[in-house]
């Protein structure tokens, strides 16, 4: 019976959820249409690509982490992808969430090495915004990880959305990073010697 709640639960969060994005989409659909510049829809009728808003946001470059978004079904890194899970399902902010589901929170998985001893670092972010670890805006919890001989240790925990770009440039020894942070702004992210903070 439990089972079947939790199951059930899950399916009505999810349909409440499509319904949101749906009238969001379409809200957002008739106003662009309303909203249409003379130099937008010119540029639509003669193929001509029209100029781009100007962004506060700084523009950083680098490699992208690329994220395996369902682990568990792909097969990929399963030893990490339970390892972070049994790192979860321990964590004191997580435990109202276990409780309920009796397991971790979904995840996608990503890997980069950070600090160059050619093992990489593990990028675990919340890949289901009906967890409630997720923003409206799609900006979502993530976990950095570092291997050691005991085990992960925690080396940031941030908001983010995509692209996370990995930079050459470095930090007491850790790379820098650039993503999109809570404020939906892109950052620089730096090492501090205990955890990576914005720039």
């Amino acid at each position: 019976m439990k089972q079947i709640f939790k199951t059930s639960l899950r399916q009505a969060r999810r349909a409440v959820k499509r319904l949101q994005v749906t009238f969001a989409v379409a809200t957002l659909a008739g106003t662009l249409i309303a909203c249409q510049s003379p130099l937008t829809a010119n540029a639509q009728s003669t193929g001509v690509t029209a100029p781009l808003a100007a962004s506060n946001s700084p523009i950083f470059t680098g490699t992208k982490v690329v994220f395996d978004r369902y682990p568990n079904l792909s097969g990929k890194n399963p030893e990490i992808s339970k390892l972070v899970r049994d790192l979860w399902v321990k964590d004191p902010e997580y435990k109202d969430y276990v409780s309920v589901f009796e397991g971790s929170p979904e995840f996608m998985l990503g890997l980069a090495d950070l600090n160059g001893d050619n093992i990489p670092e593990i990028f675990a972010r919340h890949s289901d915004d009906l967890d409630g670890f997720c923003t409206e805006q799609g900006i979502c919890r993530l976990h950095i990880y570092t291997r050691t001989a005991k085990g992960l240790v925690e080396i940031g925990r941030l908001m983010s959305a995509d692209p996370i770009l990995i930079s050459n440039q470095t930090t007491k020894g850790y790379k820098n990073f650039s993503m999109y942070g809570e404020d939906n702004k892109q950052h620089m992210y730096v090492w501090n010697g205990k955890t990576y903070r914005p720039k």
